[in-house]
């Protein structure tokens, strides 16, 4: 046959090498002008030919396959239908490729995210009305919802589709179109033929996937039920895989005698308990995506467990005695099986309807960030021997965490890294990040010379380069500073990326080290919490920690307060003398230090970093302290040292220290003799007051 058909069934609307995802050209467009044609559309940048099945090797079947439009398949006197009795997660059947992780992955997202599936398959679209011979629909493309649309020319021999379909209603055609669109997005059929659920996920939802690694039994965490069961409260997407045991055999499913496939993935359809004969039984409802081929192990349609549950408990479940792909399993019985998982968590903009009515749900804050590794610019490899120097050329991401989860003492960040791929060729790059806290905040990227003073790397249980689109790992933080490299194994690999960090509670963040300027209310807030007991107050040795930090990011400079300084500003600052200061005590404390820093820089008019014994002195002449020559004599004894200067933080202490003396005078003034103003003071009165400064 001629790769494209006949001439007449090749004629389309737009000229060939007009592709219309890179043209901006939309559905409307194309309807608009195929209606005022009166012809059907015809895709050239996807054509109905052998090139897009395969890019490379042998093409089975060659000779039998034939483009066909719905119409053309259907049986004779039966009509196509785009959607047929809705969109149901069984409409998709996997057929002669290699893709049943597409296909579970549809299957999930159909099934859990009814309104999402109406953003991926817009309606309004049929054969009858208005039929234009062209389908549209929405994937999420690195970053952003993309529209991609084909005709709908399908690839069959002798008459029946290839590739998916719908085996219990084929006169239903949503699902091999939307798969046709795939596809395309892929660069060709072929391109499908094994791959990641977490990736097809991704492209669904727009959301962050994350793998489970099954394959070493032993060290599988004991509370893997119980997540679970907790991540659909997170609005989370689930499938999971059995790999090939003998890598050697061709790329084809192999039946196991309990019924399960290797080489092949299912959804998780439900994750559910059941109790019967007093026992709590944990159970997971999966489904084939050939919707044939099941489990027949205990739990499974037609097993000793099933026959006895009462009819109750199987209305619970959902049970359905047929061979239509689905089944119960035990959770015990999966983990011995199966050696992934892959979840898929939903961002916030593709959090719809049915979970904004669910009160027991929580949402993600997502913030985005675009980059590529360049040569002799930022892709600086992994930073193996002989190439440490280059490791921290890579970009870096600086993530402030100022907020604590809803009842937790840390912060749970999600960091996911996604290569971008050219269409077909799949991931020749392994990538992967790492995670550093700050000490403090600095103005400055990370090297390998400050590194060690300045950060310590985030351990996780592993740290491996993958040649796997998306890199994700799931952190358990404390309130601080954090910075993200995101890098690929070998130095110079040249590629863009997507990271993406989801987080419970809103962060800062930025492609920029801490910026000069003031601290606003969020990091100040950010840095007090830091610094700050479990009961979320501070005494001495926390405030000298703290201002230490604050001082630094807000003036650059590397102020060391001691303990007796902070004490002086504990009394300060604690009105109620209760021994400790809350965050809005210290947020007015921050003001007043920065008011006495602003005095004594502006006074410090040489920028020495000292006051001399005159510039101390004119200081206090300006603070209201006229009689200031006998005050400094004591001043001089007592802070001025050998070479009669003040620092900073001396300045801090004989503000503090005359600030509460004058108050405590004001407590207990009594009466003025002559001039002077005079105070009483007992005994106990004097020694309080002694203590305090």
């Amino acid at each position: 046959m001629s790769c494209c058909g006949s001439k007449k069934a090749a004629k389309g609307v737009f000229e060939p090498g007009q592709d219309v995802m890179q043209r901006g050209i939309t559905y409307e467009t194309i309807k608009e002008e195929c209606l005022a044609k009166e012809k059907l559309f015809v895709d050239s940048s996807f054509p109905p030919c052998l090139t897009s099945l395969y890019l490379k090797g042998s093409v089975p079947n060659k000779s039998k396959i034939k483009f066909l439009r719905p119409k053309d398949i259907v049986k004779k006197g039966q009509r196509p239908v785009f959607v047929e009795k809705g969109i149901n997660y069984k409409d998709l059947d996997q057929g002669d490729i290699g893709n049943c992780w597409f296909v579970v992955s549809v299957s999930s997202v159909v099934a859990h995210q009814k309104k999402l599936v109406q953003k991926i398959i817009p309606s309004g679209q049929s054969f009858d009305e208005d039929y234009i011979g062209a389908f549209h629909f929405n994937f999420w493309h690195y970053g952003k919802w993309t529209e991609v649309i084909v005709d709908d020319y399908l690839p069959t021999v002798n008459g029946h589709l290839i590739y998916g379909k719908n085996r219990e209603q084929p006169s239903e055609f949503w699902s091999p179109l939307l798969e046709k669109a795939y596809a395309k997005l892929q660069g060709c059929y072929q391109a499908l033929n094994g791959g990641k659920i977490q990736s097809a996920l991704t492209d669904l939802t727009g959301g962050i996937s994350e793998y489970y690694d099954l394959g070493e039994k032993m060290k599988i965490a004991p509370n893997l039920y119980d997540l679970l069961l907790n991540v659909r409260k997170m609005n989370t997407l689930i499938g999971a895989a059995i790999h090939r045991k003998n890598e050697m055999l061709p790329l084809k499913e192999t039946k196991r005698e309990n019924g399960l496939y290797e080489g092949h993935a299912y959804t998780i359809t439900k994750v559910a308990q059941v109790e019967l004969n007093k026992k709590v039984h944990n159970l997971l409802r999966l489904r084939n995506p050939w919707g044939k081929g099941e489990w027949n192990g205990p739990w499974s349609d037609t097993s000793f467990e099933m026959r006895n549950l009462p009819a109750d408990k199987k209305l619970e479940l959902e049970v359905v005695n047929a061979e239509d792909g689905e089944f119960w399993i035990p959770f015990d019985e999966f983990v011995s099986n199966f050696d992934e998982i892959a979840f898929c968590h939903i961002q916030p903009d593709a959090v719809v309807g049915e979970i904004e009515d669910n009160k027991d749900r929580e949402n993600w804050f997502v913030t985005t960030y675009h980059d590529a590794w360049i040569k002799d610019q930022t892709a600086g490899g992994c930073g193996n021997s002989g190439y440490e120097d280059q490791y921290w050329k890579n970009p870096q991401i600086l993530a402030v965490l100022s907020q604590k989860d809803k009842d937790s003492d840390k912060c749970t960040m999600i960091v996911s890294l996604m290569e971008e791929e050219k269409h077909g060729k799949g991931n020749k790059i392994a990538i992967n990040f790492d995670v550093y806290k700050l000490h403090y905040p600095v103005n400055a990227k990370l090297t390998r010379y400050n590194v060690r003073k300045q950060a310590t790397k985030q351990q996780r249980s592993e740290d491996v380069y993958r040649f796997d689109r998306e890199v994700t790992y799931h952190y358990q933080l404390p309130i601080g500073y954090y910075v993200i490299i995101p890098s690929t194994y070998n130095p110079g690999e040249e590629a863009k990326f997507l990271l993406r960090i989801f987080t419970k509670q809103k962060i800062s963040s930025s492609t920029d080290m801490i910026n000069e300027g003031t601290v606003e209310e969020p990091e100040f807030e950010a840095i007090y919490n830091a610094h700050a007991n479990s009961e979320n107050i501070m005494a001495a040795r926390e405030i000298k920690q703290f201002l230490t930090h604050i001082f630094f990011r807000e003036y650059k400079q590397r102020i060391s307060f001691n303990l007796e300084t902070s004490r002086n500003l504990l009394m300060l600052f604690d009105k109620t003398k209760s021994g400790h200061v809350t965050m809005p005590q210290m947020k007015e404390g921050w003001e007043k230090v920065k008011e006495y820093a602003k005095v004594f820089m502006e006074t410090d008019t040489d920028n020495s970093g000292f006051l001399e014994i005159d510039e101390l002195s004119q200081l206090l002449k300006k603070l209201g302290y006229e009689d200031a020559e006998s005050l400094l004599k004591i001043l001089k004894l007592k802070f001025g040292g050998l070479q009669n200067v003040f620092t900073f933080i001396d300045f801090i202490q004989i503000i503090c220290k005359l600030t509460l003396i004058l108050e405590t005078f004001k407590e207990h003034k009594a009466s003025s003799f002559g001039t002077k103003e005079v105070a009483e003071f007992s005994l106990e009165e004097l020694i309080e007051s002694c203590l305090i400064y």
